[in-house]
């Protein structure tokens, strides 16, 4: 967010570059390199609208875990037979098989799954406010020794 961009812990310049260009590959919009964080406000109609979009037969799931081999199928999924090209990553494209876009195409909601309230101590608004006595000295008032 814009107050990490700030005051966040800096970090070495080859790992910046790298988060950097992770970030660059998945954005669509040129704006958004330039832009500061709060353009990106949440938009519920935009939300429901893409949700609205995604149904179990038209989505690609990704799943990683360290359990998984590259030698064996486990309980945690199949055995990575392939590699990718650049880090030489073990990985599987497996089908999703139709009985299961069946099932997840007839789940109903949820009522007990919900977003959590809106918590009105976390601040959204990071510019500073012009405080008149940081200009007049005078108006300033000084904290007391308590003994």
């Amino acid at each position: 967010s814009g107050i990490n961009a700030e005051y966040g812990e800096k970090e070495d310049p080859a790992t910046y570059a790298s988060t950097i260009s992770a970030h660059m590959a998945r954005v669509t919009d040129p704006r958004d390199y330039l832009d500061p964080p709060s353009r990106r406000i949440y938009n519920q109609t935009l939300e429901e609208e893409i949700m609205n979009h995604i149904t179990p037969d038209n989505f690609n799931m990704y799943i990683s875990t360290l359990k998984l081999k590259t030698d064996q199928e486990t309980v945690y999924g199949p055995e990575l037979k392939e590699k990718e090209k650049w880090y030489n990553t073990p990985y599987e494209n497996v089908q999703i098989a139709d009985s299961d876009i069946k099932n997840w195409q007839s789940v109903g909601l949820d009522d007990d799954l919900t977003l959590p309230e809106t918590n009105p101590y976390i601040p959204n608004d990071f510019n500073m406010k012009d405080y008149e006595a940081s200009r007049n000295l005078s108006l300033l008032t000084l904290p007391k020794c308590l003994t």
